[in-house]
């Protein structure tokens, strides 16, 4: 089978994932430019061969052949999700805490996990013990961040680059115009009637960071509502917005079910322990 899976890594994933109940397996074969996320196909690769599928990736990455076979049952401890956790270490380094993630996995082939070294290269504190990883305030740089391996970090991101030390370049993620809702319009667009400095990208955006000038920062609207467009990466962004900009609201926090159902129980019990 030829697709082409340059809009997200997800129609690949799938297609591997029921292979091996073919009579005769799949053979798959990508055709158009880079798929984004590609970090999330090993993880499918690696959690296949778990149980007893046997993917074999060919020449140049861009073709799998998955052989039939009875998909075998398996007990399994589940890692957290890290696209989600990064947007609670970001709320320890936005608000001058302390986030610690509890069961943060040494290696791990989550996209989710470059959160890390994004926390690190824009200057925060961040300490791996073995309960867990942890985020702290400190300074933020703007940076030039490829994310074109963890693009669903791009809101996040973003919340980060707004109160940095001057521009933070993020490219590579020009699929996200495609997810829920056009992701880098809307976090221009969104960011921008906060007061914050924006530039779209073809792939990707120019945030320049208000260190110095929160103060400056409002809603724009009366009502400080937060249009998450339907999408829980943008209300993400929206609720590390919120604390830092007083009077922020989401205007559809339930659109977090997707991934994580109790997200706003979580995060107001987070808020509250500041």
């Amino acid at each position: 089978m030829r697709i082409d899976s340059s809009g997200s890594s997800q129609y690949v994933s799938g297609l591997l994932l029921v292979g091996a109940r073919l009579p005769r397996g799949l053979d798959v074969e990508h055709v158009g430019p880079p798929v984004p996320s590609a970090p999330h196909i090993a993880m499918t690769i690696a959690m296949a061969a778990r149980h007893g599928i046997d993917v074999e990736t060919l020449v140049g990455g861009r073709h799998w052949r998955v052989r039939p076979g009875v998909v075998e049952a398996r007990d399994e401890r589940i890692e957290p999700d890290l696209t989600n956790a990064a947007a609670f270490l970001a709320a320890g380094v936005l608000t001058g805490g302390t986030v610690t993630i509890a069961g943060w996995p040494r290696r791990s082939t989550q996209p989710g996990a470059a959160i890390r070294d994004v926390l690190i290269r824009m200057g925060a504190a961040v300490t791996a013990a073995p309960d867990g990883l942890s985020a702290s305030a400190a300074p933020l740089a703007g940076a030039p961040l490829d994310l074109h391996e963890a693009s669903e970090l791009t809101p996040v991101v973003a919340a980060l680059a707004a109160v940095a030390e001057g521009p933070t370049t993020i490219t590579g993620v020009g699929h996200i115009r495609g997810h829920e809702t056009d992701r880098i319009r809307a976090i221009a667009a969104e960011l921008g009637r906060l007061g914050v400095p924006v530039r779209e990208l073809d792939d990707g955006l120019v945030v320049t960071g208000m260190a110095g000038r929160l103060d400056a920062l409002h809603p724009s609207a009366g009502d400080g509502l937060f249009a998450c467009h339907g999408d829980h990466r943008m209300a993400h962004l929206g609720a590390l917005m919120g604390l830092v900009v007083p009077g922020v609201r989401l205007d559809d926090v339930g659109c977090t079910a997707k991934t994580m159902p109790d997200f706003a129980a979580r995060w107001d019990a987070m808020a509250a322990a500041r």
